[in-house]
């Protein structure tokens, strides 16, 4: 039980600073708002946060990764958007 407490805040803290720089950087590459980069990025995050268990750790780390990829990839230049990330349709 021990390890569920530690790894839950830990966890928590590190999904708030990814969604935070996900937020930061829609805003940097849609300062009007007009593609709707910002409101793709909100969505996929409710979208993934409603599909996934909370004591799912594994899957919540492999998701947290690949959220890493992706924003890395959101904040090169020649990107402009997150359209093709779409919210998860279907589970």
């Amino acid at each position: 039980m021990s390890a569920l407490k530690a790894a839950g805040p830990s966890l928590k803290a590190s999904v708030a600073s990814l969604y935070r720089s996900f937020l930061r950087t829609a805003r940097t590459k849609d300062p009007d708002g007009t593609r709707g980069t910002v409101e793709g990025v909100r969505r996929r995050f409710r979208a993934d946060a409603c599909g996934v268990g909370r004591r799912e750790f594994q899957r919540i780390e492999f998701m947290m990764r690949d959220g890493h990829k992706k924003l890395k990839l959101l904040q090169m230049d020649g990107v402009t958007g997150t359209q093709q990330w779409g919210a998860k349709t279907g589970r």
